[in-house]
């Protein structure tokens, strides 16, 4: 995937979809390109949200939009969204054009812009490629790791895929908790925004809460959990707290890591 930066103004752009108000069932639409340069629109239909781990060859770490919709033969790839014109996601074409379908968030990518190297490439016409530098040995760029991605946090965000908790119960519980305040840490009230996203859930028919921490730059998932409990305040002072035990860990550790060099 690719980042583009061109000079121009006042074009038109989908906005972008939050994956907390994306409805298992609701009408979607796909926007495929094609080898010839030509687009299709078809409808479809919304699936769950999956861990990448869980789909065979989708890599690990992140999350993908389950969907499907018959994408027309050749298709190369191209953008998921919703009845309200709000861009959900980015999909790569598949052979299986009748099944299932897997688009990446569009809040996993939306950071690609800010990552960028500013590499100048020229005019379309003539690209000016950049050379390949051979490897001298020097020192590898470390890609975020979950323990770099918590200790380097400073703000979450809580959003909720279930009835049976609201992002209100988690935020109070953290506030409240003297640890969580005296790692620096703020909450991000509202739907944008956190260095870090936690996302609740309570499947069906359990009194099991599931949570999940990602980095919001990368959307890689740093951190899992689940708390059995009665009702969702209960359920939120055990997320609290093991949310603040990942935080102190990954602190520590990364502590220990500068402390050896």
């Amino acid at each position: 995937m690719a980042t583009l930066h061109i000079p121009a103004s006042g074009l038109a752009a989908l906005p972008a979809g939050a994956l907390g108000e994306v409805t298992v069932g609701e009408k979607v639409h796909v926007l495929v390109a094609n080898g010839a340069m030509a687009w299709a629109l078809s409808d479809g239909v919304l699936g769950p949200v999956r861990l990448a781990d869980e789909v065979l060859g989708a890599g690990q770490g992140y999350r993908v939009i389950q969907f499907m919709a018959a994408l027309p033969a050749g298709a190369l790839g191209g953008a998921l969204f919703n009845s309200n014109g709000q861009l959900l996601g980015i999909f790569t074409g598949s052979p299986n054009t009748g099944g299932q379908q897997f688009a990446v968030p569009v809040e996993s990518v939306s950071g690609l812009a800010a990552q960028t190297s500013r590499t100048r490439l020229g005019p379309g016409k003539n690209l000016d490629l950049p050379q390949v530098i051979p490897n001298q040995g020097g020192v590898p760029v470390e890609e975020p790791t979950p323990i770099t991605s918590l200790a380097k946090a400073r703000s979450l965000r809580v959003s909720s895929r279930t009835t049976y908790f609201t992002p209100f119960m988690l935020q109070k519980e953290l506030l409240n908790k003297a640890e969580f305040r005296e790692l620096g840490m703020n909450v991000i009230d509202g739907s944008k925004g956190g260095d870090l996203l936690v996302e609740v859930d309570r499947p069906l028919f359990t009194y099991d809460f599931t949570y999940s921490v990602a980095d919001s730059r990368t959307g890689a998932i740093v951190a899992t959990g689940k708390v059995t409990a009665i009702d969702g305040p209960h359920a939120a002072q055990g997320i609290a707290r093991k949310i603040v035990q990942e935080l102190e860990k990954a602190r520590a550790v990364q502590a220990a890591q500068v402390g050896r060099q």
